[in-house]
């Protein structure tokens, strides 16, 4: 298995060597991945420093000059901070540029409120032209990276860093935005991102001490929402779990709840999430925060 966050700098590095277009800038934020590009192509990799509002500048200039552009950042610093720039800078002139975020929901527990990305899905939402994907796994966060160069327009790509078991089969193409990973009789869990991996805890969990099936469903693609797959997937169902490590406002289950109104249909939904507070929790456990700032409805 390989961590999440070397899959895409591994799939990104792919993609620079066949393209002398393509640059990764970064505010000094790093990973193994991307001393890789940066060592291996000096002449298309940036590092502009601790300045991310600068960034996002530094990129709509160079997409504007014909660059394909990937930035990369902590989620907090390079989505909340960089919140103008973005809208003005990348979306309002629909630019090329892929924006990659790293710490999602509490990836990065020890450090504190100001590093959890529990905001970013019901911010990025809000702005016009830009597409939003989640990575539940090493094999679709690698087919992001290239994903961003193939596809044109902005783009933001929520990853993580850590090693969970792969979800997908090599050759996943993300072009559905959900996918089915196990199927229920009358309930189902609809999650993204890492959560997904304790959507199909709790689902086994149940499987093996009550013999209930529990379907788990992953939106890897939160905008535009995949709204009429999504509706096939859970129309029979009859209750659905919303599965989510963001604030109560803005994020999946308002997506969900959107779709169900959409496609007029009618199931009752429990929605698990961080709830409408900051996480003042240190720990070393990510488990363990989810737990509590979740009220204890994780298995």
């Amino acid at each position: 298995m390989t961590d999440m966050r070397d899959a895409f700098f591994a799939s990104l590095y792919d993609v620079i060597k066949e393209n002398k277009n393509v640059l990764l800038v970064t505010a000094d934020h790093g990973a193994f991945g991307v001393d890789k590009i940066r060592n291996d192509f000096p002449k298309q990799y940036l590092n502009v420093g601790i300045a991310e509002q600068n960034l996002i500048s530094v990129a709509a200039g160079l997409a504007l000059s014909g660059k394909i552009v990937y930035v990369y950042g902590i989620i907090n610093f390079i989505i909340l901070r960089c919140l103008e720039q973005i809208n003005v800078d990348i979306a309002s002139m629909n630019l090329h540029i892929n924006i990659v975020g790293v710490g999602a929901g509490f990836t990065y527990c020890t450090d504190g409120f100001t590093h959890h990305g529990t905001q970013d899905i019901a911010i990025m939402s809000t702005i016009p032209n830009f597409k939003i994907y989640n990575c539940s796994d090493a094999v679709n966060t690698a087919a992001f990276a290239k994903l961003g160069f193939i596809e044109s327009g902005p783009k933001y790509f929520r990853i993580e860093k850590g090693v969970v078991p792969d979800l997908y089969p090599a050759h996943f193409l993300p072009d559905e935005g959900v996918a089915q990973l196990c199927k229920g009789n009358n309930m189902c869990i609809i999650s993204s991102g890492m959560m997904v991996h304790r959507a199909l805890k709790i689902s086994n969990t149940l499987l093996e001490k009550e013999d209930r099936l529990i379907g788990v469903l992953d939106v890897y693609r939160l905008k535009p929402f995949p709204t009429k797959l999504f509706i096939t997937l859970i129309r029979n169902y009859k209750e659905l779990f919303i599965l989510e490590d963001n604030v109560a406002n803005g994020g999946l289950a308002d997506k969900v709840c959107s779709a169900l109104i959409d496609g007029g249909i009618y199931i009752p939904t429990t929605k698990w999430n961080a709830g409408d507070q900051f996480c003042f929790k240190y720990s070393t456990d990510r488990e363990w925060v989810e737990q509590q700032m979740m009220g204890g409805c994780l298995i």
